[in-house]
């Protein structure tokens, strides 16, 4: 019995040294296979980003239970945060950041309490804008734990950016960071390039907007270089021209209304229309797909429809008349109405009757010769993919407002917009100083200039410019103590923007939109050819000329025809 048990004990043995070979093959530091496949996919220490001696210690100081160390230095950090021991807070953040320096949640999550939760407890802006300062310290410390990880930079571009430029003390903020020279330095030394050159305002300081552009712009190099992030690529390359034109913002909000403000916006389009031929990927694998790709598709799908109507001969009106079978006679009666007479509903109801007698390119194909069919269905094929391909461009487009933010920096840039923001700041500083003729003078010229901008960019008045035209509207309301009439020169524009407010004048103000659209590229043709183009108020027989265009409204008006509002900021707390 004790022979067996020995001989069991021998076998356990030589079995453990057996096994050590192996593992010892397997597991050496650098030529042992879990090692060589760390290093291919790069999952090591040192590729992850710095080592720290002091981390590593703690790590193994706590003999296993880094998890179970962690959630108790997490609950002590959030202790300290509710009890407003400060000091203590931030040294227990230190603390989770050397037992994690890989999870970027900590960086993220901590960061944001410091910014966000902790520096609105202090009533002095000053030492607000401290506790920012060191969340955005605690992402930088974190860039140097995780260097392929962008979404920290991301995040950095946000807090430099929106928190110091949105917040409500935002004029306070902008002007401390404008005089950070040791904060700049700080940037500097930790790899900013660029925060002397490149971020520099009108004023040649620093500017955060700026500032924050450059941090997006290092996500976006991590990103090309093959470091993975969880943002989808157009938003991630949208950030830094938007920031720029934040930063124009900024400045016309400062009382910068000179060529200076003009220039960032130039700048500012520039990189936006860069940006707008970034490619974005390969649709279906077919198509490099960028957000300015759409219109080339559409003159292919313009080619190719006249080819398909060469071919198709009677075959279109053939399905046509198949599909009017489906609709009742009273209700295609609609479709003779005069658009004058048409109700809303019942030009609702205009829009989806011709929507639903219009006939798809498989449907014409169907009815075309036996001779044809084949090359039909063909070009069908190649309509179909192209009409997808800028259906996903417009989507794409959408989701950054790329056409809201094209337009806004070409009308932005225009010495008469400048002029005409130069004269409204002016006239609200005159009600200031109580001057209310020299406002009143300033308000007739201002929308002068406003009516020159509008009748070129007429979208323009449903968005930030036009809220800020409306809001001196009231102002000059209130000075002349009157209701403004149809004699008032933005009264067709203001028009449109209470349409456009109103849920049941959809349609109107869509209609209307293409009447101001039409006119404004009339008038910007007639510039870009150095003819004049005079401002006009519509007379009565311009107004029935316009009037046609409801007429000649095909049903594919689409939401995204419409003006799009810009889009909103992301929370700065993003997960990876």
């Amino acid at each position: 019995m004790n022979k067996k048990s020995l001989y069991r004990k021998i076998a356990y043995v030589a079995a453990i040294v057996l096994l050590l070979g192996p593992l010892f093959a397997l597991g050496r530091p650098s030529n042992g296979m879990i090692g060589q496949l760390r290093t291919k996919y790069k999952m090591g220490q040192a590729n992850l980003g710095k080592l720290d001696p002091t981390s590593e210690s703690m790590r193994l100081a706590t003999l296993g239970m880094k998890g179970i160390a962690s959630t108790i230095l997490w609950l002590r950090a959030d202790y300290y945060k509710e009890e407003k021991y400060f000091d203590r807070f931030s040294a227990t953040l230190n603390q989770i950041a050397l037992l994690q320096p890989h999870f970027i949640s900590v960086w993220q999550h901590q960061a944001h309490n410091l910014s966000y939760n902790v520096a609105p407890e202090f009533e002095d802006y000053r030492q607000r804008y401290e506790w920012i300062k060191k969340g955005v310290d605690y992402l930088i410390r974190g860039t140097k734990y995780n260097d392929r990880k962008p979404i920290l930079q991301y995040d950095l571009g946000h807090y430099v950016g929106n928190k110091l430029g949105k917040a409500d003390e935002h004029v306070q903020y902008r002007s401390l960071y404008g005089k950070d020279a040791e904060f700049h330095k700080y940037f500097r030394d930790q790899g900013l390039t660029g925060i002397e050159t490149s971020a520099l305002g009108y004023d040649q300081k620093p500017d955060n907007w700026l500032t924050g552009k450059l941090w997006f712009e290092q996500a976006v190099s991590l990103y090309e270089a093959g470091a993975p992030i969880k943002k989808s690529p157009h938003l991630l390359l949208s950030y830094g021209p938007l920031w720029e034109m934040y930063y124009a913002e900024a400045i016309e909000s400062e009382g910068i209304l000179d060529s200076r403000a003009g220039f960032a916006w130039k700048q500012a389009g520039t990189d936006w229309a860069t940006f707008g031929t970034k490619s974005l990927y390969q649709f279906r694998q077919k198509a490099d797909l960028t957000l300015l790709s759409g219109k080339l598709a559409r003159e292919k799908i313009e080619v190719m429809q006249k080819e398909f109507e060469a071919i198709g001969g009677e075959a279109k009106k053939k399905a046509e008349d198949l599909l009017r079978k489906g609709i009742p006679s009273e209700k295609l009666k609609i479709l003779d109405m005069p658009a004058s007479e048409r109700s809303e509903s019942e030009t609702q109801e205009y829009y989806d009757i011709v929507r639903k007698i219009s006939p798809s390119v498989q449907q014409i194909s169907a009815q075309l010769p036996i001779n044809k069919q084949l090359v039909g269905v063909e070009l069908g094929r190649k309509i179909i993919f192209e009409t997808d391909f800028i259906r996903e461009v417009q989507s794409y487009r959408n989701q950054v407002n790329y056409e809201y933010w094209e337009l806004r920096a070409k009308a932005e840039q225009r010495d008469d917009m400048v002029e005409a923001r130069r004269l409204m700041f002016e006239a609200d500083q005159q009600i200031n100083l109580a001057n209310i003729g020299g406002a009143l003078e300033l308000y007739e010229k201002a929308w002068q200039s406003w009516a020159t901008v509008l009748s070129r960019f007429p979208s323009m008045i449903t968005e930030e410019a036009g809220d800020d035209v409306v809001k001196s509207i009231g102002r000059y309301k209130r000075l002349l103590d009157v209701e403004l009439d149809e004699s008032f020169i933005l009264h067709e524009f203001m028009q449109y923007r209470l349409d456009k407010d109103d849920p049941e004048r959809g349609v109107q103000a869509a209609v209307k939109l293409e009447e101001l659209n039409a006119k404004a590229r009339i008038l910007l043709d007639a510039e870009s050819r150095g003819e004049p183009a005079a401002l006009s108020l519509p007379s009565e027989s311009k107004k029935a000329e316009l009037a046609k265009v409801e007429a000649s409204q095909s049903a594919d008006t689409k939401k995204e025809d419409l003006p799009i509002r810009p889009p909103t900021l992301e929370n700065p707390d993003s997960q990876e």
